[in-house]
């Protein structure tokens, strides 16, 4: 009877345990085409940031240029096919909660932060040509983003748009709160 006790009480609990936890989702690794060189898109299941997982083709697959991403899936174009990683939102340190990702306060941090080697300075934001522009969804995607591509030294992160603005240079930046602006940190 004791035993029959303890187990009900132990399976109550696990079951209250993983209604009340957030489920965490497994990154995923999605498969996309370019068919007789032409555009194709290939849905994800959840939004997140993508990246280059393996190529499988012998024409080039490059970032912005055969390949992309938004919230809706992988495009592919001119022959690209490969293997992407996509490492979704519930997996990031800055969950996809606009409540806590983006308080006010968030912006007011000082300039001594650093995301993924980047140097942030918030309410800066550094006027010159963008190579890339996209929706990252949140600050820490953007300076990935920058971090993981050679091309980028910094970038501007639109605060009310959370859109991402990859540049291929580093000038002075000007006051401007709806922006916030990451240098890799070897620049």
């Amino acid at each position: 009877m004791r035993f029959t006790n303890n187990l009900a009480s132990l399976l109550s609990t696990t079951a209250v345990l993983l209604f009340i936890l957030p489920q965490a989702h497994a990154d995923e690794i999605v498969t996309c085409e370019s068919h007789d060189y032409k555009y194709s898109r290939c849905s994800i299941s959840s939004p997140g940031y993508v990246k280059l997982h393996k190529q499988l083709s012998n024409s080039q697959c490059k970032q912005g240029s055969t390949w992309d991403y938004d919230r809706h899936g992988i495009w592919v174009d001119q022959g690209c096919k490969a293997e992407f990683l996509v490492e979704n939102d519930s997996n990031d340190d800055y969950r996809n909660n606009d409540r806590d990702d983006y308080r006010h306060d968030d912006y007011r941090r000082d300039s001594g932060e650093v995301i993924h080697g980047v140097r942030i300075t918030r309410n800066i934001k550094r006027n010159s040509a963008d190579y890339r522009s996209f929706n990252s969804g949140n600050l820490k995607r953007c300076a990935r983003a920058c971090a993981d591509d050679n091309r980028c030294q910094s970038f501007n992160f639109g605060k009310q748009q959370k859109d991402c603005h990859l540049k291929d240079n580093v000038v002075e930046g000007v006051n401007n709160n709806t922006v916030i602006s990451g240098v890799k940190n070897n620049y």
